[in-house]
């Protein structure tokens, strides 16, 4: 891929109508051909409102450099992007950590790259470990609806996390049970207060306005 076509493709990336047009073509071609195009995949991603349809963005990434070199660019955006990017990163993160648990069932994303034995100086483990401390560090001190709300879809029973994370995971159970907002409220009263007996409708995660309060006008910025 020469340099114009990676200028263009970026480009089409962040344009509403051409975007998907990008997808579908790099689902055509070699698993490499997304690698240059990591950067603007995921930032479409993480831009993407609509929490169905960013799935289209993540799966080139974790075809052309494995689910856990995805999971860590996406987690630099939870670190220090803006409240909407945030939203956005956990979003995406639900499909490329996705593909690690497929993995270890034996379903593999089609011609996916082999995961190294690390990425980054982390084990696959260490940065699963990270990405659920961190989500529930951003949950329990970012007041942000949306943040809280796509986080709130990844919480567990305070039990199920490591003995060190027990106290943050007990009080991000408080704040969801108690939580103002009905969507928070009942994915919360889902994940801690199951009933087997009954059957459970849950509502899908709502759609996030296209661009949040606290972002700048122009090009995003990635964190």
């Amino acid at each position: 891929m020469s340099e114009t076509d990676v200028q263009w493709l970026t480009a089409a990336l962040a344009d509403q109508d051409r975007k998907y047009f990008v997808a579908f073509a790099l689902r055509q071609g070699p698993n490499t051909a997304a690698v240059p195009l990591l950067e603007p995949l995921l930032r479409a991603a993480v831009y993407e409102t609509n929490p169905s349809n960013n799935r289209v963005f993540v799966e080139p990434c974790v075809r052309g450099v494995g689910w856990q070199k995805t999971t860590q660019d996406l987690l630099g955006f939870l670190a220090s992007g803006t409240d909407f990017e945030k939203a956005g990163a956990v979003n995406a993160l639900y499909w490329s950590v996705g593909y690690s648990s497929a993995r270890a069932r034996g379903y593999l994303l089609e011609d996916a790259v082999p995961d190294p034995a690390e990425s980054e100086g982390e084990t696959p483990g260490e940065t699963i470990g990270r990405l659920h401390a961190m989500m529930l560090e951003e949950f329990v001190r970012n007041p942000d609806l949306h943040v809280r709300r796509s986080i709130s879809t990844r919480l567990h029973k305070p039990d199920d996390y490591p003995p060190h994370l027990r106290t943050l995971a007990e009080e991000a159970r408080r704040i969801a049970l108690e939580h103002s907002d009905e969507f928070i409220r009942g994915r919360a009263e889902m994940t801690y207060l199951p009933r087997p007996d009954t059957k459970v409708l849950f509502s899908a995660l709502p759609h996030r306005e296209t661009r949040g309060d606290d972002e700048p006008e122009g090009e995003p910025d990635h964190p």
